[in-house]
């Protein structure tokens, strides 16, 4: 135990180094420079960390092994991991960005469904996931004038937490605390007729009810179906696609038709399982921009008899 402790502090601290030396150094980098530096981390970490390269190929396995040769995979799996840096990278200089820069860099499309939500004085839900740059999109949208709240949770390192919601403040976005007093302020903030954005793709563990993803049984937070449910805000879901030329665009599409009745579970069921099959959509559509690196399939339903899919 003992051990394991002295491991666990220690990658905490290597992951914090690294974190702070790739910032401090992208900072002082021209975009293009930077963004080749990103695609060298990515490969570099793809090689170095076995452990983690395989919990990718595990979760593309369990997405699209009917449907992709290993060789496919692995050539998926190397598109991730040069994606998900420079997302990274891009997040880490985003607040040296200024207003006219953020909206040059990210295009809106059907941002009008955002409006129209507004409009009804119920505020919005804006479901997402780690698909694109969520978060240029979201100071895409803030720089546009939204009002943008996002509901995020704590790292287990205190100077990372300060990091991400330092960015996240700077470029105009406010940052709701999940652990604490998560619920409380969302619902604040949809009273005040603002945007709550809340990323729907990872595993929530025992406090979540389970949901088709994929083909398979994943356990999804509730929160969202219940917070619509509980304040009659529209669902609008909105992702961050990166194009070719790593420029980006926030596609808002129409409001989710979610349906109400005399039964909350079963409402907030079928309302949960309705925006994960959205999320899912778009994942099948340019995997390689989702963030493969979580272990969304680890807790399982009872009596599951596949039992453990990341052994």
């Amino acid at each position: 135990m003992w051990l394991r402790q002295r491991r666990r502090a220690l990658g905490k601290r290597v992951g914090r180094w690294a974190l702070f030396g790739l910032a401090a150094v992208v900072r002082r980098l021209p975009e293009q420079r930077a963004l080749r530096l990103a695609d060298r981390v990515g490969e570099a970490m793809r090689v170095l960390s076995p452990r983690h390269r395989r919990l990718v190929l595990i979760n593309m396995t369990i997405a699209f092994g009917k449907e992709r040769s290993r060789q496919e995979l692995e050539a998926l799996a190397r598109r991730y991991y040069r994606y998900a840096v420079r997302s990274l990278v891009e997040f880490l200089t985003m607040s040296q960005l200024s207003v006219e820069q953020i909206k040059a860099k990210v295009k809106l499309v059907g941002c009008h469904h955002l409006s129209d939500a507004l409009s009804k004085g119920k505020g919005c839900i804006l479901l997402t996931g780690h698909y694109g740059n969520w978060e240029l999109v979201g100071a895409r949208l803030a720089a546009e004038g939204f009002p943008i709240n996002v509901i995020a949770r704590s790292q287990a390192d205190p100077k990372v937490t300060d990091l991400l919601v330092g960015v996240r403040e700077v470029v105009g976005m406010t940052v709701i605390d999940r652990d604490r007093g998560g619920a409380a302020g969302a619902l604040r903030a949809l009273r005040n007729n603002g945007i709550v954005a809340i990323l729907l793709d990872q595993n929530a563990g025992d406090q979540g009810i389970f949901v088709d993803f994929f083909g398979k049984q994943a356990s999804t937070a509730a929160g969202p179906a219940a917070l619509a449910r509980r304040t009659g805000a529209a669902v609008v879901p909105v992702f961050a696609i990166r194009n070719d030329d790593n420029s980006h665009q926030g596609l808002c599409l129409p409001p989710l038709e979610l349906t109400y009745g005399d039964d909350k579970q079963a409402d907030i069921h079928r309302n949960t399982q309705i925006m994960v099959k959205v999320i899912e959509e778009r994942i099948r559509q340019c995997p390689e921009q989702w963030f493969w690196m979580h272990r969304r399939w680890k807790k399982r339903p009872p009596g599951d008899r596949e039992g453990n899919l990341y052994e």
